[in-house]
C-alpha cells in the first residue's frame, strides 16, 4: 500500500473546529482513497495515516437510529441488526453521512436485510450513489458512541474494533475520530468483495488513541463515481 501518499495529507492539517474538521477529514480520506486506486489492494489491516482535516457541522444525517439494546447479551456488540432494526446498545447510534454538507449530491440509505455473517439472522447494508460533481465526493454511514455526533465516549476498555462486512469489490475507507486528535480521524482502507469477512483494527492503530474520547467510526464510499453496496454485520468494541 502506497503509506507514503497518505503520509503527504500531514502537512494539510490545520485544526479550525470540530464542525470544520469533518468534512475537510472525510474529503481527505475519499482524496486518499482515489489515490491509491491505482496501488495494489491493502491487506485486510492496512497501515493508518492521517487526513485532513475537516469543515462544519456533523454531516447531514438522517434521522438517528433508536439506541434500544441489541439483541444479545455480549457487552462487546455495538449491533449485529439480528432484531430487525438498526439499533445501537450505547451511543447515539448509526445515520447516514454524505458529501451534501459541502455541496456534493453524494447519496446513501441504509436498511436491515436478511442474512448475515455465520449465518446469523440480519446485517446492514448500506448503498448509494458517489457522485461526480463534488471534488472529493463520499457517502456512508457513522456511528456516535457518544450521546450526540461527536461528543466523546470513553471507550478505553476497549481495545479493538471488529466487524464482518462483504461489498461490490470497491475500494472503502473506514475513519476513527478522536477529541485528543483534534477531530481529525486515522484512515483505514478496505475492498469489499463478495464473500463475509472478518476485520479486527486494535484502536491503538488508530493514531495511537487509548478509545478513552471516541466521538465518531464512520464507514465511508470515496471515488470513483459510480454506483456502492456493502453490507456490515456483528460490529464490536471488543
Amino acid at each position: 500500500m502506497n503509506y507514503a501518499s497518505l503520509q503527504s495529507w500531514r502537512g494539510l492539517l490545520a485544526w479550525r473546529s470540530v464542525m470544520l474538521t469533518l468534512v475537510l477529514a472525510l474529503s481527505a480520506g475519499v482524496g486518499a482513497l482515489a489515490a491509491l486506486a491505482q496501488a495494489p489492494k491493502p491487506a485486510a489491516a492496512p497501515t493508518s495515516a492521517p487526513a485532513q482535516p475537516p469543515a462544519q457541522a456533523a454531516p447531514k444525517a438522517a434521522p438517528p437510529a433508536a439506541n434500544s439494546p441489541a439483541s444479545g447479551s455480549d457487552s462487546s456488540v455495538i449491533s449485529d441488526f439480528d432484531d430487525g432494526k438498526i439499533t445501537a446498545k450505547s451511543g447515539f447510534g448509526w445515520s447516514i453521512a454524505t458529501d451534501s454538507i459541502m455541496g456534493g449530491q453524494s447519496t446513501a440509505e441504509m436498511k436491515v436485510v436478511e442474512g448475515g455473517a455465520q449465518g446469523t439472522k440480519g446485517a446492514l447494508q448500506v448503498t448509494g450513489k458517489i457522485s461526480g460533481a463534488a471534488q472529493n465526493p463520499w457517502a456512508g454511514v457513522m456511528y456516535s458512541p457518544g450521546p450526540q455526533p461527536f461528543a466523546p465516549a470513553d471507550l478505553s476498555s476497549k481495545k479493538t474494533l471488529s466487524f464482518w462486512a462483504k461489498g461490490d469489490g470497491r475500494t472503502y475507507v473506514v475513519l476513527l475520530f478522536t477529541q485528543s486528535g483534534g477531530y481529525t480521524p486515522a484512515v483505514r482502507l478496505l475492498t469489499l468483495g463478495p464473500d463475509w469477512k472478518e476485520f479486527r483494527f486494535p484502536l491503538a492503530e488508530f493514531n495511537g488513541t487509548d478509545g478513552k474520547d471516541v466521538t465518531a467510526i464512520m464507514y465511508s464510499a470515496g471515488p470513483p463515481a459510480g454506483d456502492f453496496s456493502f453490507t456490515l454485520d456483528s460490529v464490536r468494541l471488543e
